[in-house]
């Protein structure tokens, strides 16, 4: 039984170091290209791991795929993680918001002391042990708020001038149900593809099944996020992981994990981040008891975003820029100057540090996904104004809550459904709206789509 990814790969460093022949890649409970099962980000690695779930930005392609398909704008990070023992490991990613995505991934076991049987305390030379891991990848959009993705990775393990070379595939799915706002559950299964042949001999790849959960909510003003994941790796038992993060006043974050992984210490992990509108500075620490402990730091960058599609409240979003702080109502109404002015994407930023603030049956929510669903219409989305219209009225529904806004969610759906040719239905949501006490502006428009619909007929 293996202790941990990390002790195997120690062990497995030293023992390509000694005299045995290379062609046995699998040593110390490892197996080949153990270091596919290692975290990278800062955000990832200080929650244990726990980010299949959580994984739409730029490390999609290393736990999940399928979150490139709910990237708005370009993304990229880059993270050195110094392990012990000197072994260092260093990752790159980049996300595009058409849903392609690449990474680098590379460890480095720095240089080895050669032992023999005659001079097992070295022999005066040294050897160089690296893995690498070049990746691409693609994710969209099936279904509203769920999303597919696959990728593809070119692998290379080597020790000194010998080399086992290889492809391996990814595939994944994420699911973000607008019904529950802040939940998202994703599965992946990574590393599918045939054995790697080194030194006469195949290899197989460490093939690894995750399921994983995450919910972001609010809490005393502070937006929070806890995951969960399972890992299956072919050749081991489960594995679990379990993050939380709290971001206060939505510039700093402070996130602690564990895992079932790490057998050379606690399982536990931590760290810190600094979020910025388009820099973001993450740090994390993992003990590895005798081993030493490992430190890794992060730096994140977000540009092109359009108006930021994601729900700022749900796992995984575009993290927004740091706002001026205040109440919910403060927020809503600095939403409705930036709305009024089209500056649409600087709205959501201020809807979702308001919906941070809202207790669960704050009638608020409705006019919170009213708004959403407006903006959404305005860009051309009907199916996504469609759904937020939804949600404002079954949660105006659930409360027994009726006002302007949720008249106008029902004469945003409405004019939705006219515009897709669904004139029965539309024209039964239009009326409604002027049921529940439209504001005059409204009541004007939807009288007027009525009369000129009647007039069509």
């Amino acid at each position: 039984m293996r202790t941990s990814r990390l002790a195997a790969l120690c062990a497995a460093a030293l023992w390509w170091a000694g005299p045995a022949s290379a062609g046995s890649m699998s040593s110390g409970g490892g197996e080949v290209l153990e270091f596919l099962s290692l975290d990278a980000g800062g955000r990832s690695v200080a929650m244990g791991g726990a980010y299949t779930a959580l994984a739409s930005d730029a490390n999609s392609l290393l736990y999940n795929p399928a979150g490139l398909g709910r990237i708005d704008g370009y993304q990229s990070t880059f993270m050195h993680n110094q392990f012990v023992q000197g072994i260092t490991h260093d990752y790159f990613g980049l996300a595009a918001k058409q849903g392609f995505g690449a990474q680098v991934d590379y460890l480095h076991f720095g240089d080895i002391p050669r032992t023999t049987l005659s001079s097992p305390d070295g022999a005066g030379s040294r050897i160089e042990v690296s893995d690498l891991a070049l990746g691409v990848g693609y994710g969209r959009k099936v279904y509203e708020g769920l999303s597919l993705g696959v990728g593809l990775k070119y692998l290379r393990e080597s020790v000194e001038s010998v080399a086992g070379h290889g492809l391996a595939g990814d595939i994944g799915a994420l699911y973000v149900p607008k019904a529950v706002p802040g939940l998202a559950v994703g599965a992946s299964l990574l590393n599918i593809g045939p054995p790697i042949h080194y030194q006469g001999l195949d290899q197989k790849l460490p093939l690894s099944l995750r399921l994983g959960a995450a919910y972001a909510f609010p809490l005393l003003g502070n937006q929070n996020t806890v995951a969960f994941d399972l890992v299956k790796p072919r050749t081991d038992r489960v594995r679990y992981a379990v993050g939380v993060e709290t971001v206060f006043a939505r510039m700093v974050a402070f996130r602690m994990g564990f895992n079932t992984s790490n057998g050379t210490d606690l399982g536990i992990s931590g760290g810190v981040g600094k979020i910025g509108r388009n820099l973001s500075v993450d740090y994390a620490i993992t003990p590895y008891g005798d081993l030493g402990i490992s430190h890794s730091a992060t730096f994140s960058f977000r540009w092109g975003g359009s108006e930021g599609e994601s729900d700022p409240a749900a796992p995984g979003a575009p993290r927004p820029a740091s706002l001026a702080p205040g109440t919910a109502d403060e927020h809503f109404a600095r939403a409705e100057a930036h709305f009024d002015r089209g500056a649409y994407h600087r709205a959501q930023e201020e809807l979702g540090a308001a919906f941070a603030l809202l207790p669960p049956e704050d009638s608020r929510r409705v006019w919170y996904h009213e708004r959403l669903g407006t903006i959404a219409a305005r860009k051309g989305d009907c199916a996504g104004a469609k759904g937020r219209f939804s949600e404002a009225i079954r949660i105006a529904g659930n409360l027994q809550h009726k006002d302007a806004h949720l008249a106008d969610a029902y004469a945003g759906l409405g004019a939705c459904l006219v515009l897709e040719k669904n004139q029965q239905f539309g024209v039964r949501f239009l009326k409604k709206a002027l049921e529940v006490g439209p504001s005059p502006k409204t009541r004007a428009s939807v009288e007027r789509q009525l009369e000129e619909l009647q007039t069509a007929d």
